[in-house]
């Protein structure tokens, strides 16, 4: 059975090295030529040639256009439907490992054959049935890792399938039994719980080893990092954070979800991961930072922080939030409806509070303690009162937060919008070289242009009604994410807005349901503001909408100081709504949309119904 699926693999191979040598690799559409008749008949926007594809996907979409009216298109052999403008989308399986698709066009003329090649993350296990063997690239741990005798560890292989697989670490475990994956070959994992182990704090490397049915010895390979396990009481040392930005993460990988926790001062580290360190906030608080951000030393020093003045005052259009401690720490800050929290880590006591009672945001001050380490600090809202945004800042080791009030317009019945500022934000940049910065639609559509189109009539139709806009950046301008909520501060601005248009992950069947619009928050004080957008599309664009998500993208994590958000138009990877992008009409309808949402959050009891809809109106 074996020396069958061999063959097979060899002459689908071989079949692959041929295709590759004499088909020519499908093409791109070239955006900058503005006359597409002269682009071959058939071109193939994503993905790209050699596009390395997620691990663990079993399928990726195709999408592109044919230029040269009807046909036939076929993609390793399955048929394609081509919509009316020529563009096409489809979903196809994909295997580990690198992977070729055949494209296929039959016009009135001849049949056009192409090639697109693509790498598919994962074990191809097929590279291993010839001869028994691990996948180096697999073998943990790849870098050295540091862990308490309290910890678990989860280990993964890949190799040839159907052997059995066991590891050992010097004394920390031997011959112990990897189990194989049901549902991916050639995967084998073990799950190790060092209570068990002897923490003698020597550093082991994990040898793997590969036997046959018969128990006979083919395979035997070691791990570049080495495993080392401390008694949990010598398990802790402290860290010093080098810079502001650092990003604290609920598992040990570099990228993903970042915790709303701020790091200052020093930390207390209890493990190493590969590049990665675990920080202990408190008995049930951990997550995981890049070295980068640290100054680990050998020796455990815990801050012993006291908050010996906490106080709130008022100030015109804001309450300033002062903490003086005796150290900087870290902390995470909680919104509720009702108050806004502040959590201090490493923090010993709490000493003076106190608030001013004519303060127009906060009726008072009060506390909580949450452990010996972590105190919680509760500035209650007035009824009625609404936080709109907030800054902080350390001044030397007090830190001071800003709570900005909700702003007083001089709203009228023709300005609806008077005095009110906003930024608009035309999400990416112009880079007409792969890979691009951002999505692409079928026919070559970048997605920078048909935001900024998009921005230049919310801009048009905010400013009609009394607004002062201000844009992030000009249409050809390369400007990085970091920059791009200055203009919160420089144009004294009440709200952000980021345009942009979504794409899937390649992954993503996107036939799976339907596809709409979507509206991002990140604070909890600009989801009314999402949700306001939100009602404004349901109203106005006629699309499937996705809803209301909080999500951690720079932009809305970087202002916190306004309500902010980030708007996904429309899903321009498929083609009707590629199609939408590139039709004045329709991004007019965008724009007032937009509009129409900023209304529905500063001016809802200007009175919309009377004048039926301001995307039905006409700009003045």
């Amino acid at each position: 059975m074996k020396k069958t699926a061999i063959l097979i693999y060899l002459l689908f191979s071989a079949a692959a090295v041929f295709a590759q040598q004499s088909l020519p690799t499908a093409p791109n559409l070239t955006v900058q030529d503005k006359n597409p008749d002269k682009i071959l008949p058939v071109t193939v926007e994503y993905p790209h040639q050699n596009t390395r594809i997620a691990q663990g996907a079993k399928g990726i979409f195709l999408f592109g256009k044919v230029h040269s009216g009807g046909g036939l298109l076929t993609i390793n052999g399955a048929d394609v439907p081509i919509y009316r403008t020529g563009t096409w989308l489809t979903y196809l399986p994909v295997t580990p490992g690198n992977m070729d698709f055949i494209i296929e066009f039959t016009d009135t003329e001849k049949t056009h054959k192409y090639i697109r090649s693509v790498f598919v993350r994962g074990f191809d296990y097929r590279k291993y049935l010839d001869k028994p063997g691990f996948d180096t690239s697999s073998l943990f741990p790849a870098s050295d890792v540091e862990l308490s005798s309290a910890d678990i560890l989860d280990f993964t292989v890949a190799g040839t399938p159907d052997m059995v697989v066991k590891m050992s670490a010097g004394d920390y475990f031997k011959d112990a039994l990897l189990i194989a994956s049901q549902r991916e070959p050639g995967i084998y994992k073990k799950t190790v719980n060092f209570n068990n182990a002897e923490p003698s704090g020597k550093a082991s490397k994990v040898t793997y080893y590969m036997y046959d049915d018969n128990g006979k010895l083919k395979a035997k390979a070691s791990s570049l990092g080495r495993i080392k396990i401390l008694p949990e009481s010598k398990a802790s040392k402290t860290a010093k954070v080098i810079r502001e930005d650092s990003r604290l993460r609920p598992a040990p990988q570099p990228n993903g979800h970042i915790l709303d926790t701020k790091l200052f001062g020093n930390v207390e580290i209890t493990g190493r991961i590969n590049n990665l360190y675990r920080v202990k906030l408190d008995d049930k608080i951990i997550g995981w930072i890049e070295r980068r951000f640290l100054n680990p030393s050998s020796e455990l020093r815990k801050p012993k922080n006291i908050a010996w003045e906490i106080s709130a005052s008022p100030q015109e259009g804001k309450t300033v939030l002062t903490i003086k401690n005796t150290e900087k720490v870290s902390f995470k800050v909680e919104e509720t409806h009702d108050s806004f929290n502040i959590v201090l880590y490493y923090t010993q006591a709490l000493n003076t509070i106190m608030s001013d009672s004519e303060d127009e945001l906060i009726s008072g001050l009060d506390y909580e303690i949450l452990s010996d380490g972590a105190k919680k600090i509760k500035a209650n809202y007035k009824n009625g009162a609404k936080l709109w945004g907030y800054t902080y800042r350390y001044d030397d080791n007090n830190l001071i937060f800003e709570l900005y009030h909700q702003p007083k317009f001089n709203f009228t019945e023709e300005k609806p919008l008077n005095g009110l500022k906003v930024v608009l934000d035309p999400g990416h940049s112009p880079k007409r070289t792969i890979p691009y910065d951002g999505a692409v639609g079928p026919s070559g559509l970048l997605e920078y242009e048909a935001n900024y189109d998009i921005a230049l009539s919310a801009k048009s139709h905010l400013e009609s009604l009394g607004a002062e806009v201000f844009l992030s950046k000009k249409e050809n301008e390369n400007m990085p994410l970091s920059r791009r909520t200055e203009k919160i501060d420089q144009n004294g601005a009440h709200l952000f807005i980021s345009v942009h248009n979504n794409a899937l992950p390649d992954f993503i069947d996107p036939f799976a349901r339907e596809r709409g619009s979507s509206v991002f928050y990140y604070y909890p004080h600009s989801l009314p503001f999402a949700q306001a957008m939100q009602s404004s599309f349901i109203k106005n664009v006629g699309l499937p909408t996705e809803g209301i998500i909080q999500a951690d993208f720079s932009v809305t994590r970087s202002s916190p100081q306004v309500p902010s958000i980030l708007i996904e138009n429309v899903y321009m990877m498929i083609p009707y709504q590629e199609e939408l992008l590139k039709q004045e009409r329709f991004i007019n309808i965008l724009g007032s949309t937009i509009a129409e949402g900023v209304i529905n959050f500063v001016n809802p009891t200007w009175n919309i119904k009377e004048r039926g809809s301001i995307v039905n109106m006409p700009q003045n």
